[in-house]
């Protein structure tokens, strides 16, 4: 049904799916100049922009859910107004030059690595653990509420940090 409406349109186009291993995906990244969802839903972690700008791709994303966040930390890609054509093919018309292109490339490439890696956010996370002593430390709840984790839906999203440096989870 896909392939009826597009050819119809008569723009050139391959439809790649989901490529099935990592070596597959890089191909996939390394074949394209841009990466560009432009999803009416906001995307709350964003990880195809991350594996795109790991392959040093930049991107053209819209300005909502997890995508200013990391555009801005990574100055390797494009932010367009939510639900605007013409923003978003003026965006995509600038990275057809290539110096802008790469540009945007090796910024995504170079901070993907320093502030996405796994080692950054296992360090990340452990620094959050360091917290102890009577001045706070890490509880997790419903557990540190009296309640049994096994009958709480919510225990998955159970880390708090009480450290006099950094704002509870359950105070914000």
């Amino acid at each position: 049904d896909l392939a009826r409406k597009l050819d119809k349109v008569g723009y050139g186009w391959e439809y790649i799916g989901s490529p099935e291993t990592h070596e597959a995906k890089v191909a996939f990244f390394r074949s394209i100049d841009a990466l560009s969802v432009p999803t009416d839903f906001q995307e709350p972690k964003g990880l195809y922009v991350l594996e795109a700008m790991a392959n040093g791709v930049p991107v053209v994303e819209p300005a909502h859910g997890a995508f200013p966040e990391i555009v801005h930390a990574t100055a390797g890609g494009l932010l367009v107004e939510p639900r605007n054509p013409q923003a978003l093919a003026d965006a995509l018309v600038r990275l057809a030059d290539l110096e802008p292109r790469l540009t945007l490339g090796r910024h995504a490439h170079r901070a993907v690595r320093e502030h996405y890696s796994s080692e950054r956010m296992a360090r990340e996370t452990l620094l959050a653990g360091s917290c102890s002593g009577r001045s706070g430390g890490i509880s997790t709840w419903p557990a540190a509420s009296g309640r049994s984790a096994s009958r709480s839906p919510r225990t998955a999203s159970a880390v708090s940090c009480r450290c006099p440096t950094r704002p509870s989870r359950r105070s914000r």
